[in-house]
């Protein structure tokens, strides 16, 4: 027990150095230790040591959830570093309406082989209204605009300007959703459209399997909404902002993913089960000895620095209490 506490006091450091930001640090380096990686075997041979010697008690709940728990946390430590060791992770940047590749570039100008062809066929961005900068214009010739002030639409779909002017988005934008770039005010003043912030953006991926050729499966996937086929996950995690020409996807193999699902599973159930289990009641104390049937008990004694002696009860009736 002593040396788990002290390998998850260790552990806890590692943690708290890597979470720290500092600057010109890559703080995330020390998760790649070979300190760190000596430190987590250790933590998962001493769950399943635990496991081990629990398996000649006897089989209760509380076993159960015992089980449960450390093997959780040695499921979850082999799977993560199956991913990390034999795993597959790069970032790319895919063109939309491109020709079907089979081929992802890696780190390091690498390769990375695809067991399937994969290609962005569509895209869409989804947008907040736009802010708006209002200018004053420029009191000679020749002179800049001055900036007075950037506003958004409210929930209501309206846009409250200085001097009681007040807009609603029917006027910035036409029938086609397409937002007005600038507008001249009565006041003179000019109304520029600043940016937009994306609400959603999604894709759409075609995937070419060589063992079906002949079929063409057409997928949607978007921010949070990965697109899974085989042992691949693909994740969008940006796109440009400016022509919509590609998207950049984040692409990982994990044959460790179930593995940690698996012992995250575990520690949840175990960790609740064990919670929830009743403490054992204290033993009773021992039973007092049983006295022989013959034996006299001792008498009650008032002084308890004196040996116990037979208490004196005196009797009325008597000839002194005659002659009284």
């Amino acid at each position: 027990m002593i040396i788990a506490i002290n390998l998850l006091l260790i552990l806890c450091l590692f943690f708290l150095a890597g979470a720290i930001p500092r600057p010109a640090v890559d703080v995330l380096a020390v998760f790649h230790t070979p300190v760190f990686f000596v430190l987590l075997v250790l933590v998962a041979l001493l769950c399943l040591v635990w496991s081990a010697c629990y398996l000649g008690r006897r089989w209760t709940s509380r076993t159960l959830f015992f089980l449960a728990v450390h093997l959780g946390v040695a499921s979850l430590l082999a799977g993560a570093a199956l991913g990390t060791f034999r795993g597959e992770r790069t970032q790319f940047a895919a063109t939309v309406g491109a020709a079907p590749e089979s081929a992802l570039p890696g780190p390091d100008d690498q390769v990375i082989p695809l067991p399937f062809s994969l290609a962005i066929t569509s895209f869409r961005a989804e947008h907040y209204p736009p802010s708006y900068h209002l200018y004053e214009p420029a009191a000679t010739a020749g002179d800049d605009y001055v900036l007075l002030g950037t506003y958004r639409f409210d929930h209501k779909g309206r846009m409250v300007l200085p001097d009681m002017q007040e807009l609603s988005d029917d006027e910035l934008c036409d029938e086609n959703g397409v937002w007005s770039s600038q507008m001249i005010l009565a006041s003179g003043q000019l109304l520029h459209r600043g940016s937009a912030a994306p609400s959603h953006f999604s894709a759409t991926a075609q995937i070419i399997d060589p063992a079906r050729p002949d079929e063409k499966q057409e997928m949607a996937f978007g921010v949070n909404w990965p697109l899974c086929y085989g042992d691949w996950r693909f994740y969008l995690m940006s796109y440009d902002t400016q022509d919509e020409r590609y998207v950049v996807l984040s692409a990982r193999r994990d044959p460790g993913r179930p593995m940690v699902i698996a012992g995250l599973w575990l520690m949840i159930v175990g960790c609740a089960g064990l919670c929830w289990q009743k403490r054992p009641l204290p033993p009773p104390p021992p039973a007092l000895p049983a006295m022989p049937p013959d034996a006299e008990a001792p008498m009650a004694d008032d002084d308890p620095a004196t040996p116990l002696r037979p208490q004196i009860t005196p009797s009325f009736g008597t000839t002194e209490d005659a002659a009284l």
